[in-house]
């Protein structure tokens, strides 16, 4: 009896030490999907994914007061967002959506601030992709209408911008209140991209 307790604990022990975490790989219907010529389909289902941030009126020059402010919302895939919790990163194959919508204010009931009001009829699409050539992660422009896009150029000024400010690789981590905490706290986000410390 005692040996037969003695192998189911070296056994249990054995499994232990190979087992691994499994790894966030996204669901198909959440990996990017691109046609034979290489442009990206359009994600489906994207506003069920998780919500990273609405911004209104961002703009990363200096301009005047804007009277009809332009709200952004930032979807990411289920798998690439729990990633990220758990390690501070975006693992490879992340898509990140982001919609536009004009602005709203003294509507209905409202007396005060500013709404979200009728999209603006295309989406952006960032994604993180070691499988295509060049810069490893890409941005997407699809117009209202458009099931497909290219991507955007090399050296394209979403592309310069991102590298150089974002919070976590790429991305605007400093803005997703969410995931700025921990980014902090894993230790991924860029030195003199934290919203507190400005």
């Amino acid at each position: 009896m005692k040996r037969i307790l003695t192998l189911v604990v070296l056994l249990a022990a054995t499994a232990a030490l190979l087992w691994q975490p499994a790894q966030h790989a996204a669901a198909p219907e959440h990996s990017p999907q691109y046609t034979k010529d290489g442009k990206l389909v359009i994600p489906k289902n994207y506003r069920d994914w998780n919500f990273l941030s609405s911004g209104l009126g961002m703009t990363y020059s200096k301009s005047g007061p804007d009277n009809n402010p332009m709200f952004t919302n930032v979807y990411a895939q289920p798998e690439a967002y729990h990633a990220f919790l758990q390690t501070g990163q975006w693992p490879d194959k992340t898509v990140l959506v982001m919609e536009v919508y004009t602005s709203g204010t003294e509507g209905s009931i409202n007396k005060g601030g500013y709404y979200q009001l009728a999209p603006m009829g295309g989406i952006e699409a960032h994604v993180k992709d070691s499988s295509r050539p060049g810069h490893l992660w890409k941005f997407y422009g699809f117009d209202a209408n458009d099931e497909t896009a290219e991507a955007r150029p090399s050296g394209n000024a979403c592309t310069q911008c991102h590298t150089q400010n974002g919070g976590v690789e790429d991305t605007f981590v400093q803005f997703y209140p969410t995931l700025l905490p921990v980014a902090r706290a894993k230790g991924t986000l860029r030195p003199g991209t934290d919203v507190a410390t400005k």
